[in-house]
Order: C-alpha cells, then structure tokens, then sequence
C-alpha cells in the first residue's frame, strides 16, 4: 500500500445519522440508504459533494459508533432524526481507499503503518470522507487516520 498524506485539519461539525455496530458491518450501507433517502435538509454545507463516515471504536467493548453525514458550517438547529458530531482538529494519516478494500485500509494503517511511522494515535475519531462519485458502485474515498507526535 502507498504511504499516506500527512493533513492539518480544523475543527468542524458534521450532523447525520448515527449507529452503533461493528466494524465491517451491512449496518454501516443500509445507514447510509436510509440517510440518502431523506428529504433535503437546509443546512449551510462546509463541503458541498462532500460526505463523512464519522466513527469511534470503544476498544474494550467492540462497539463502533459509526455517524454518516455532511459537514455544515454554522449554527445547525438538527431535526430529530439527526445527529451533530464536533470532530476536534487533529493531524491526520490519509490513505485511499474504496468500498473492497476499505477493511484492508484500516488494517493496514493501525497494524503496519502507524507503529513505525513515529506517531501515535490522535484524539479524534476515524473519518472516511466521499467525494463526488459517492453515489457510484465502488467509489473511491479516503480514509483519516488521527495522528499526533509523541
């Protein structure tokens, strides 16, 4: 796999729907159906054609919160059905990935790439961000690994 970009990223909002689950679940495509069948939201978009996977692992218990959603600039007054979710500003790892190979991605960056990079981990969750072929069968996105130097 190639080595990662290094990227500064500011704080920001992303409001969506939210889940816990598991890594590599079915649960994680059909939030992301249910979220694409809602009606428009009049949100202002930080990242218009952009869209975040937002996730946490609690480690000693498994559990996954898993939020699929846009980043908004702004005060968001979020209808009951969503959810906010401030992502701190961290460094982050960015390695590319796509709907097949997306677990290998993760694997790869927490098992090889992060022990001998010289960083640790960073405390900020896990993003996938989607671009403008999101709507496409495999599409191409990135996966942000949260650094930070020890």
């Amino acid at each position: 796999m190639e080595q990662p970009r290094i990227v500064s990223n500011n704080a920001f909002t992303v409001v969506g729907m939210a889940i816990d689950t598991t890594p590599g679940s079915s649960d994680i495509g059909a939030l992301w159906q249910t979220l694409m069948g809602q009606p428009p939201h009049d949100f202002a978009r930080a990242e218009p054609g952009v869209s975040y996977g937002v996730m946490q692992l609690e480690r000693s218990s498994g559990v996954l919160r898993y939020m699929a959603g846009e980043a908004v600039s702004g005060e968001v007054n979020a209808p009951q059905e969503l959810q906010l979710w401030n992502v701190a500003a961290c460094d982050y790892a960015v390695f590319p990935a796509n709907l097949e190979n997306v677990s290998q991605v993760f694997n790869h960056a927490y098992a090889n790439w992060l022990p001998s990079s010289g960083f640790t981990r960073g405390d900020a969750p896990d993003l996938e961000r989607y671009g403008q072929d999101f709507g496409n069968q495999n599409p191409n996105f990135e996966v942000w690994i949260p650094i930070q130097k020890p």
